[in-house]
This record gives C-alpha cells, structure tokens and sequence, in this order.
C-alpha cells in the first residue's frame, strides 16, 4: 500500500468517480474498532466502541487483529469495491466476495502491499499453492519483503492456505455485518448519498486535483499507473483517511462530515434478533494464530487450527507481588522521580527501536515534513504513519505544528541532544554516595 504525494498537481488527471457505498465505511468501522485505543481517537462515541467490544467478546476481537490488522491485513480487500460492479450495500458485496477465487483473495491482500514487481511471483505461488513448501526460493523472497516475523509468518499462511483464510475472513466480515452493522445501513447509506451529491457538485468548480487535497491533504504525483481516484465518504474512521491502492485504483475513504440536524448512530445490534446475543460467532473448529513469532503451520488438506496464545504471566515490578504497582513517594500514588524517568527514558528508546521509526527521523531531520509526504517516501499507509509518529510525539522526539490545512512534524533536537546526558544522570543514581 502507497501512497503518491508531492507538491505538483496532476498533468494528466486520472479518472475521478465518488462513491455512496456503505461498504467502504464498513471497513472502515472494522479498522477503527480495531485501531481505537492504540494512539487513535476516532470520532464516534464511546459507549459505542464499548457496546461493539462486548457484542464481538474478546475471542473474536483477537482473530479480528490477526486478518485485519498490521501488514498484511484483509483490510485491503475494500479494493475490490469498486471492481466488484456493486457500488450497493454491504451484502452484495459480501456475496461477490464469496464468489471471488481464493487465491484472488489472497492476491490483493498481499498486493496491495507490494511492489508490481512481486506480483507475477505471487501470481506463481499461487498458481501452485499446494505444492509450495517452506523451502521454495520464491516464496522465501516474496516473504523477505515483510519486515517483521509475525507479518512472514501471516504472509505464509494466505499464500500456503489461501482457500481456508478466505473461509474464516469471509465469517468474520459476515458475522460483523450481521450483528453490528446492518441495522445501520440504510441511515448510513442516506447520509453518504447525500454527501456525494454535495461532494460531485463541488467538483464541478474545484477542480479534481484541488478537491482531492480538500478531502484528504493529499498532493497526488502524475503517475501513469494510476488510472482512477475512488473517494468515498466514511462515518466511522472520522477524523482521519483510509487508502489503499491496487491494480491502477487509489481508493481513499474520507470522513464524512456531519450536520447538526443529521444523526449518527450510537449503537450497534440494535436489532432484536442480535441484541442477546453476546458474542460473535468464531469460524467452526478454529483457533487463534498467535500474533507474533507464528510458528510455521503444518501441511494439510486444509489449513489446521493455530495453538491458542497462552496468558501472558505477570510482570514482577520491583519487590513485592506479581503485578504491584511502583513504589510511590506519596500516598496519593505518584510514581518517584527515578521511576517517572525511567519510564519516560523507556518510552523513548522503544519510538527508537524500529527501523520505520529511524527512517521517519531520518526523513523528518533534513527538514519538516506531513503526513503524505512520509508515506510517499516509506511506501506505507497513512494511518501507519500517524500510528509510528503518535509513538514518537508522545516520546518527546518529534514535535507537531498545525497550518490552516496540513498538520506539520520535525525532528525535536533539542531532546536528541539531551537525551546522552539523561542516560548518564539516571545510571548515576544509581551509585553509592562517596564519604569523604
């Protein structure tokens, strides 16, 4: 998934179509659900992500992160919207999908991903998927371009099992419709209908170029592989953009933007048929695949349930019982000095300790840059880039500045060149005290 951003304007515009589909906010809900409380704050309320959380239940929910989140993720089968000739409700698509190949399937989630380049060996693998062992060179390769070990061992999985990944992302997509999203499809459809015909209207005197960086801050480059803009509004992701690009189609859900006298829904199974039920229903048979250091999945006819994760045990802080919060200088809880540095010094050297986040400072010290523009220059998605820079604010290593249109971050020096003589006053704390 990339992202062309830059600073000139289309020469030659690619074809530029609006869509009403609620399919595209469904999605889009899956990912906000999700993202929420991992550096996100979407705009919706919160007794409904607390309502959706208890009506999906926590096994579900773990399964749900491992398709639909990190790379790669079956988030980026929206591509298949607009290919799909149903620009309709969530359903129909939901039926396409069913009738789509598996190995489809699988295409465009790890596409969507990847260079062009890598597309004629996933094409390969593919092709012959049953008899591809762990040891091919091929597949080897297209997993070389996953950085992390948990995103290989996820790649493996759609590429060795594509017809079993399908199975479970196609329940799991259908089971959320059903008890969460349904019953607020028709409000929603209304609202993006309404919203598109303002936003088709609008591109009648903005120009397609111009309307583009309104709706989304995003600056797109003349490429000649990207035939065909799709903007399609979104209630759920509000505040931020969701994007994908497959095949010569850069699709970006947008928020949509609410009037006073428009109400937004609140809450999810309203209907009565769903609303006892407490929990989604998990595909039959299966279990989770543990979300990182996956170990590769056995060869069978079909794809065989993944060890469950076990809990995780207790961390020992200090001295004391498992699980005992610091010790505190008061009564009123708040951590010491030394503690309160030591989590802040923690904090900063994990923003340091991945290569993406290095690469951003890297990017952001030559000079101040948005959004797009790191994502351009990384080649990951936008909410990627909000996630990794939320990291590093939040650490002190990067600060933000807001214009009347983009949203501005640069490297904070002053914190890099203090950050030696932090380390060296907290690891002096630690001596013992001379007597003279």
């Amino acid at each position: 998934m990339s992202v062309f951003s830059g600073r000139q304007p289309f020469r030659s515009l690619p074809e530029l179509e609006f869509s009403p589909s609620p399919t595209f906010d469904f999605f889009a809900s899956v990912y906000a659900v999700l993202r929420s409380g991992e550096g996100y704050s979407f705009d919706f309320p919160e007794g409904w992500l607390m309502a959706t959380r208890r009506v999906v239940g926590p096994e579900a929910l773990r399964e749900l992160r491992y398709y639909f989140l990190q790379n790669p993720t079956a988030i980026d089968l929206l591509a298949l919207v607009p290919r799909s000739g149903r620009d309709g409700r969530v359903g129909d698509f939901l039926q396409y999908l069913e009738s789509t190949p598996p190995t489809e399937v699988t295409k465009v989630i790890l596409a969507a991903r990847m260079p062009e380049s890598f597309h004629p060996l996933l094409d390969d693998i593919l092709e012959r998927y049953e008899g591809v062992r762990d040891d091919d060179p091929k597949l080897q390769y297209v997993l070389r371009w996953f950085l992390r070990v948990e995103e290989r061992e996820k790649a493996k999985v759609f590429l060795r099992f594509p017809a079993e990944s399908k199975r479970r992302v196609l329940q799991l997509l259908t089971d959320l419709y059903e008890r969460l999203y349904r019953g607020e499809e028709d409000k929603l459809a209304a609202l993006f209908s309404a919203d598109v015909v303002r936003k088709r209207r609008a591109a009648t005197t903005a120009g397609p170029a111009e309307l583009i960086e309104q709706l989304t801050g995003e600056t797109i480059l003349e490429d000649n592989r990207l035939q065909r803009v799709v903007l399609a509004p979104s209630f759920y992701i509000r505040p931020f953009t969701l994007g994908v690009n497959y095949g010569g189609d850069r699709i970006i859900i947008y928020p949509l933007e609410t009037r006073a006298e428009e109400v937004p829904p609140v809450s999810p199974a309203t209907d009565e048929g769903h609303a006892s039920s407490p929990e989604l229903r998990l595909p039959q048979g299966s279990r989770l695949p543990p979300e990182e250091g996956a170990a590769a999945i056995a060869s069978a006819p079909s794809i065989p349930p993944a060890p469950s994760i076990p809990p995780a045990s207790p961390s020992r802080v200090g001295r004391g019982r498992p699980g005992r919060p610091p010790k505190t200088d008061r009564k009123r809880g708040r951590p010491r000095a030394g503690a309160r540095e030591a989590a802040s010094l923690v904090a900063v050297y994990k923003a340091l300790g991945d290569e993406t986040r290095l690469k951003m400072m890297r990017l952001l010290a030559e000079r101040e840059r948005y959004t797009q523009e790191l994502a351009e220059a990384l080649g990951l998605t936008h909410p990627t880039i909000l996630h990794h820079l939320d990291l590093m604010v939040r650490a002190g290593l990067v600060t933000v500045h807001d214009t009347e249109r983009l949203r501005y971050y640069r490297v904070n020096e002053a914190a890099l060149q203090t950050l030696g003589a932090r380390i060296v006053e907290y690891l002096a704390q630690g001596r013992p005290t001379e007597v003279g």
